[in-house]
């Protein structure tokens, strides 16, 4: 099975429309790399093991501790912040709007070229379909059942493929 595949096809579809040529242009050299038998085998064995790497127990009881240590260095949450002024708020906006001007450069040259000419658009529309509190909630329980199935199949119910049934005979 060639598991880059189906998720660079998704990628592909969600934020990248065909008539965008240079998204298409890459995403098609980048699955015909991954199609190539000696990377394709690697990738195989590779992103499993990241997967069962990054899910063991240790790792995510390091991540949550460390996250715990972060965000709350004294063991519970901070104060909550002072809100600001609308003259604080207007002076800050006008440092953003400064600062966005002043930065330019080289995000603001390559996001057109994947996401066209309106990218803000092109993102908004991609993540709409995701705006829906009951549909994240199917989309957050099919993706928990597939990921336990496929770390732990003996809880998907049904028998083992080596097994068959046998029916007693009476004699």
């Amino acid at each position: 099975m060639n598991y880059p595949l189906p998720p660079l096809a998704l990628l592909s579809e969600v934020l990248f429309a065909p008539a965008r040529f240079s998204a298409l242009l890459l995403f098609t050299t980048l699955s015909m790399l991954i199609s190539l038998p000696l990377l394709a085998s690697f990738l195989d064995k590779l992103l499993p093991h990241m997967l069962y790497a990054f899910l063991s127990p240790a790792f995510v009881l390091h991540t949550t501790r460390t996250a715990k240590k972060v965000l709350f260095p004294n063991g519970y949450p901070g104060p909550q912040p002072i809100d600001p002024t609308v003259e604080e708020q207007a002076e800050l906006r006008r440092r953003l709007v400064g600062w966005r001007a002043k930065r330019g450069g080289g995000s603001a040259l390559l996001a057109p070229l994947l996401l066209g000419p309106d990218p803000e658009q092109t993102l908004e529309d991609a993540l709409e379909p995701l705006s829906s509190a009951q549909c994240n909630k199917h989309l957050v329980v099919f993706l928990l059942d597939r990921i336990l199935l496929g770390l732990f199949p003996e809880l998907g119910g049904g028998l083992p493929p080596t097994v068959t049934p046998t029916t007693p005979t009476i004699p």
